[in-house]
């Protein structure tokens, strides 16, 4: 290939395209149906309205009115990036084809990154607070007078809970900037010119952070219908700020690679031993099957 302005604009184009098939053709968001997804037009967002939920109350008096800045939950965008280069002689070569895979690649693989934050918070939840100064995942979260706990710990790889029917999910995916696609082919280019090197490369700019910890729970606990049924039932149990249950109920659960097919066999069998109905087909739960992100 000649080196010139029109056959570089070209290649621009072509590995543009490649790109944006790339996004295109990405999996589907696994961690869509339990996350929230909030625009952002600065450095950061503040989040005052979570754990304002108190639900209804009789009006006797003056109204009380839930006070949103007493907590002020802050997720700070980050900058991501990624990058192909590409020597000039493998150009004059025509050794472009293998380029356009790439290009495609990278287009995947920055549709993939809005699921691999999410799912990295979740990894995390133990340690990494959320809105009450408590990591996510933890046995005392603070809640008016009482504690409640939406960690049930355990030993074994862990799946998750999450209450995703309220317009506050259990994540929040803050989307700053969507993927841009910037090539550096000029011969102006410092990298052009001091060392024959084109480069093409992808930046986002996002993060994620944490939404009800009473719209979540952990375990650690061999998945089982019984440790299920435990799950659903602390999840129920959960308070908000004047003590009484906020009356949440799972409705997607998460699993990694050693809990996919446990988890498909618990809730899609028709029947179970003894020719019984299997109930827990009738949950209404969406299982999500993150063994590309999860253990």
């Amino acid at each position: 290939m000649d080196i010139n302005a029109a056959s570089l604009g070209d290649l621009n184009t072509t590995y543009s395209a490649a790109f944006r098939k790339g996004l295109d053709i990405a999996p589907t968001n696994l961690s869509a149906p339990f996350t929230m997804e909030v625009p952002s037009q600065g450095p950061v967002n503040k989040y005052p309205f979570l754990g304002a939920f108190r639900g209804f109350r009789e009006w006797v008096g003056p109204r009380i009115f839930n006070q949103l800045q007493s907590y002020s939950y802050v997720i700070e965008n980050k900058l991501w990036e990624d990058g192909f280069e590409m020597n000039r002689v493998e150009i004059e070569d025509d050794q472009v084809g293998l380029y356009s895979t790439i290009a495609q690649e990278l287009g995947v693989e920055a549709q993939k990154q809005r699921d691999q934050v999410i799912f990295d918070l979740i990894i995390n939840g133990g340690t990494t607070v959320c809105y009450d100064g408590q990591p996510f995942f933890d046995t005392a979260h603070p809640v008016g007078t009482t504690t409640f706990s939406n960690d049930l710990g355990g030993a074994a790889e862990a799946w998750y809970l999450f209450d995703a029917s309220r317009t506050v999910k259990p994540l929040i995916f803050q989307n700053r900037l969507p993927p841009e696609f910037t090539a550096k082919t000029s011969s102006n280019d410092e990298s052009v010119f001091l060392e024959d090197i084109f480069r093409w490369g992808a930046r986002i700019r996002n993060n994620a952070g944490f939404g009800i910890p009473q719209t979540a729970v952990r375990s650690n606990e061999p998945l089982t219908e019984a440790t299920y049924l435990a799950a659903k039932a602390a999840m129920r149990s959960f308070p908000n700020d004047e003590g009484k249950p906020m009356g949440n109920r799972p409705t997607v659960l998460v699993v990694g690679a050693s809990n996919v097919d446990v988890a498909l066999k618990l809730f899609s069998q028709t029947l179970v031993g003894g020719g019984d109905s299997n109930y827990l087909k009738f949950q209404g739960i969406n299982i999500v099957e993150a063994d590309r992100f999860l253990p």
